[in-house]
């Protein structure tokens, strides 16, 4: 059975002596860069063995101008250092061609699953390495995450016997998307089992549906936890959005610390009598 997740990114300084890692460009030993070069690798050894799907050029070009804008280093240079090593470190030809033949070929589903998630760990690398994941967001701050959508967190509530996240997905942009939220990668505390109205919890790296964010508005999407899971007073509130707006997926995270009961809506009909 295909594994949906992506594979780890390589140990980034095997012992091979003083000599073997002087070798390498300063960009090989940061862990966050290899794992975006390691997503991106992936994606492009399956695209050389199903080339409908295509090379991720604009995801590496954008890499390449995070990692010299916050390491001033090449990323380019760091797949080269990384491709040369022996042994590979990052996937082969051959076991490119053996994940698309256990997918069932080009056009599987489970392929998609597998691309997913690899532009998942592309594309989340590339965001805490360019700085956009902080982790030390505490709530009261409402955005877990600013863009490309704005994913408030409001508090949580009771909601009969279930723990219930306020949460509200905004499109401050001009052009219409469409959003999804991971399920493998929903947590509130120490739950992980989590239903989400509106917006849909994606069981895999690639939804089976979505919810549309118009332009310039707001979808609400009440987290529920299992009713297994207990109440905290304060919670750490995270996972991952997928995002569509006519282009492709993009993939990002987001945390925000201490999230703790939602403020109480005060009524705005007029009082009986």
């Amino acid at each position: 059975m295909l594994s949906s997740t992506p594979a780890r990114a390589a140990d980034p300084a095997p012992n091979k002596g003083p000599a073997a890692r002087a070798a390498l460009p300063p960009t090989a030993g940061n862990f966050v860069l290899n794992q975006a070069i390691t997503g991106l690798d992936m994606l492009d050894k399956v695209a050389a063995v199903c080339p409908r799907f295509g090379r991720e050029d604009a995801r590496a070009t954008q890499l390449e101008n995070i990692a010299r804008t916050r390491l001033k280093v090449s990323a380019r240079a760091a797949w080269r250092a990384l491709a040369a090593r022996e042994p590979p470190l990052l996937m082969t030809a051959a076991q490119a061609r053996r994940v698309v033949a256990n997918a069932g070929g080009c056009d599987g589903l489970a392929l998609g699953q597998w691309r997913g998630g690899a532009l998942w760990l592309a594309d989340t690398s590339a965001q805490v390495l360019a700085g956009e994941a902080p982790a030390d967001l505490t709530w009261p701050r409402h955005a877990a995450l600013e863009h490309p959508v704005r994913i408030t967190v409001l508090g949580w509530q009771r909601n009969l016997d279930r723990i219930a996240i306020q949460v509200l997905v905004s499109n401050e942009g001009s052009t219409p998307l469409r959003a999804a939220f991971l399920a493998s990668q929903s947590f509130a505390g120490l739950c992980t089992r989590i239903d989400a109205l509106n917006i849909p919890m994606a069981a895999g790296f690639v939804p089976a549906q979505w919810e549309d964010v118009p332009p310039r508005g707001s979808v609400p999407a009440l987290w529920l936890l299992d009713p297994s899971c207990k109440a905290e007073p304060r919670m750490n509130v995270g996972g991952a959005v997928v995002i569509d707006q006519g282009k492709g997926p993009v993939y990002r995270r987001f945390l925000l610390r201490g999230v703790g009961p939602a403020p109480v809506q005060k009524s705005s009909a007029p009082p009986p009598g």
